[in-house]
């Protein structure tokens, strides 16, 4: 054994796998996390757990990637673009198209003659960057987040003479930022606008306006989250704006903004008190100032030449503090402290770093595979990422449930290799800061399908599973809230909604209604009553009709196929199965067929006053 692979070979981690690979070179390109639609390019359309070569770049040298939901793209060192991914909504860009989706980066056709700096993916819709400074947006137009109403690429005229240097967007606005610093947005997301343009209102915009918050300011970097917005101007001076229920903005506070406010690092947090001797400069100053930003889809990161900071959504554990508290202030990201971190890059639900030893680091939500630990586990602490150990990492990239790393061209191996120290451990004492912990929406959790006994209520849910000759399941969620928590419960049951679209790849359509009156059968009969007896309360009901043969279950698991009933009886429209929750749980079974009620349960069930599951379910899968 040589001299690299005895060095690899003793390092261990109690957090990360021990077997220790030996370095091998299969491209420059690396990409794991969601892959439904073929969104990281490896040729297939099934998640990739673990760093794997991109296919449709050889002979190319990449420079810049970026991800939206379903789809990404790459532009190489002599301004060639390429994309990959979910056509829908026309995002890709390849007129006459007839694929719902490409698994391989090819080259868009309409820039081929065209020199390009830089892309943005966003959810719905796309956008190029020229060297000229011409930019070009085309994919969905819903809410004006493009700025111009063709579905094929197309340049915007209020852009034309800015000499634009970078762009950005986020689900459903965008933004572009001019050589002489002034910052441009537009869209807005109808009620999923939050004021993220930062105009001060939030009206939907469809041309671009300068935001004019920063007249007589010089912006020098911004960067779009799902529904916020982050600028970083020549001063050193950072503000956020838009979506900030969660905190994302990093202003202090858990509500939202039409218009940028100042973000303010507290220097007296406990964390970043521990390590004050060591980042002090040689005049005594231990004041952050502000490198980089990164917004992923509800927090946002925040690099500084003393370390790193995070604030926002925590639910995953995507703001590595090991805790899953939203967080309003940015917190100093102490595990990483004596790390130089030179490089960060959020996703929805993720984050990475990338140090000046080349290692990279990654925390938060793992189910879709973006953290590319070779499992689907989140974490709410940041976890070396193994798997590229001795790899020359020069660049990082996360958007969407996807993370990329691209690799020094000249030098792509480490022969020299050597592990990293261990990260450091935090005191046992509270975090400090303000954090929003007790609200009982904050509760969700960071697996959809993991077995937590601590999680099952007192008084234990049943599931009525009916089986008919329907080819699709038809799952109905029955609950009642508060009207007082109606607001934020829905934001919350938006983000639980998406996620099961990202876990499920049958998941067809889904139905929210408001009930007034329900028929439930009472002493034999149909019988209309009031869905609820409780003032100041209301009443739901949430569909999914899902195609259970698109969801990939793995043969073994489906072999085992027995429903473990607590009763059984005939009805006119198939046999019914009354299925206690801990039941499924125990089953491996239908711990996949039933995670939608499983991941409810666990995410609402300390605000949720009453709830009742029923399935259709397909026969063949009884």
């Amino acid at each position: 054994m040589d001299k690299l692979h005895k060095k690899l070979a003793a390092y261990k981690d109690d957090d990360e796998v021990k077997e220790v690979p030996v370095i091998k070179l299969q491209g420059y390109i690396y990409s794991w996390g969601k892959n439904k639609d073929g969104d990281v390019s490896v040729g297939n359309n099934k998640n990739c757990l673990v760093p794997t070569p991109v296919r449709g770049v050889k002979d190319k040298r990449i420079v810049s990637i970026s991800s939206g939901g379903s789809h990404s793209s790459a532009v190489t060192d002599d301004g060639l673009m390429l994309i990959v991914g979910s056509s829908l909504h026309n995002k890709l860009g390849i007129e006459d198209l007839n694929l719902t989706f490409i698994s391989t980066f090819q080259i868009v056709p309409f820039f081929q003659d065209k020199v390009v700096r830089q892309v943005a993916c966003g959810e719905f819709h796309t956008l190029c960057l020229l060297e000229s400074g011409v930019v070009y947006t085309w994919g969905g137009t819903l809410h004006k987040k493009l700025g111009q109403s063709s579905n094929k690429p197309s340049a915007i005229p209020a852009l034309m003479e800015k000499k634009v240097v970078y762009v950005d967007c986020g689900d459903f606005h965008s933004v572009a930022l001019t050589e002489k610093g002034e910052l441009y947005s537009w869209g807005g997301g109808g009620s999923y606008n939050k004021g993220q343009c930062g105009h001060g209102h939030l009206h939907d915009i469809e041309q671009p306006e300068l935001i004019k918050f920063f007249k007589g300011k010089t912006v020098q970097k911004v960067s779009c989250g799902g529904h916020h917005t982050m600028a970083l101007t020549s001063t050193g001076d950072l503000y956020g704006w838009g979506a900030g229920y969660y905190g994302e903005c990093g202003f202090g506070e858990f509500v939202d903004s039409p218009l940028p406010r100042k973000v303010t690092i507290n220097t007296n947090q406990r964390y970043y008190q521990e390590v004050a001797d060591e980042v002090m400069d040689n005049d005594g100053d231990f004041t952050p100032y502000v490198i980089d930003i990164s917004c992923g889809g509800h927090h946002s990161m925040i690099l500084t030449d003393k370390g790193l900071f995070m604030c926002g959504y925590a639910s995953h554990g995507q703001l590595g503090l090991k805790s899953t508290a939203n967080q309003a202030d940015p917190q100093f990201a102490y595990t990483l402290s004596g790390k130089k971190i030179i490089q960060i890059a959020a996703g929805w639900n993720h984050s990475m770093v990338l140090t000046d030893a080349l290692d990279v680091y990654v925390s938060g939500h793992g189910l879709l595979g973006q953290l590319g630990l070779g499992s689907e586990e989140s974490k709410t602490g940041f976890v070396h990422l193994q798997s590229l150990r001795g790899k020359n990492v020069s660049k990082i990239f996360a958007g969407g449930n996807h993370s990329w790393v691209i690799l020094d061209y000249e030098n792509p191996v480490n022969h020299d290799y050597s592990p990293p120290s261990p990260l450091r451990s935090y005191p046992n004492t509270p975090r400090a800061g303000k954090s929003r912990d007790t609200s009982p929406l904050n509760g969700s959790r960071a697996r959809l399908d993991k077995d937590d006994e601590n999680l099952l209520q007192k008084h234990e849910k049943m599931l009525q599973i009916v089986y008919t000759d329907n080819e699709m399941s038809h799952r109905f969620i029955r609950y009642t809230i508060p009207e007082a928590i109606e607001e934020p419960f829905q934001a919350k049951l938006e983000e639980f909604i998406k996620d099961l679209y990202s876990f499920e790849q049958g998941i067809q359509f889904h139905k929210l209604q408001l009930d007034t009156e329900v028929i439930e059968e009472v002493n034999g009969f149909g019988k209309l009553i009031s869905p609820t007896n409780k003032k100041n309360s209301k009443a739901f009901t949430l569909m999914f009709v899902c195609d259970l043969r698109k969801n990939n279950y793995e043969t073994n698991i489906l072999a085992k196929k027995n429903t473990p009933s607590l009763q059984v009886m005939n009805t006119i429209i198939g046999e019914m199965h009354l299925v206690k929750e801990s039941d499924l749980r125990k089953d491996e079974t239908q711990r996949f067929l039933c995670h939608w009620m499983i991941a409810f349960i666990g995410r609402f069930s300390d605000v949720v006053s009453s709830m009742k599951f029923f399935e259709l379910r397909p026969v063949n899968f009884s």
